[in-house]
């Protein structure tokens, strides 16, 4: 089973659906890959956004029991591709573990969309709605990669 590793800020609300979705996704396509995910500043106490976990309610994928995780260079090694927010995330990374850069992208440069997943942070329900939907349509294009390879 491969590992991919989704990051965001402070894993509460993006990298926590990416790997909802994604996961959701992988099972249905027979992918022999498994997704977690971690944030760059997670706060202690900090708790999966209700939005995030609504919008993907929405898509029949529970994410209530998500827990935030702290990005560290272990859970980096421990994958196999991490996937990134934004073109921030990524460099943040890549300063703070070497050796990572080969496999370290963000998520729209790796679905081939070059695109950043907007940060719907304390925003209402359709901002959160509209991300999990940017996120989804890159996670398409990563499935499609994935079963390709």
């Amino acid at each position: 089973m491969k590992n991919i590793l989704f990051v965001c800020t402070g894993n509460t609300c993006r990298s926590p659906m990416a790997e909802g979705l994604f996961n959701h996704a992988a099972e249905r396509a027979g992918l022999d890959w498994r997704a977690s995910s971690a944030g760059l500043f997670v706060m202690p106490g900090s708790q999966v956004s209700e939005n995030s976990v609504a919008a993907l309610g929405e898509q029949g994928i529970d994410i209530s029991s998500h827990k935030p995780v702290q990005l560290t260079p272990e859970l980096v090694g421990g994958a196999d591709l991490v996937l990134t927010m934004s073109e921030t995330h990524r460099r943040i990374i890549d300063d703070m573990i070497s050796g990572a850069v080969d496999k370290v992208f963000t998520l729209g440069v790796y679905a081939g969309t070059a695109e950043e997943i907007s940060d719907p942070f304390g925003s209402d329900k359709e901002r959160y709605r509209n991300c999990m939907l940017e996120i989804k349509r890159c996670l398409d294009a990563v499935i499609k990669r994935l079963s390709e390879q």
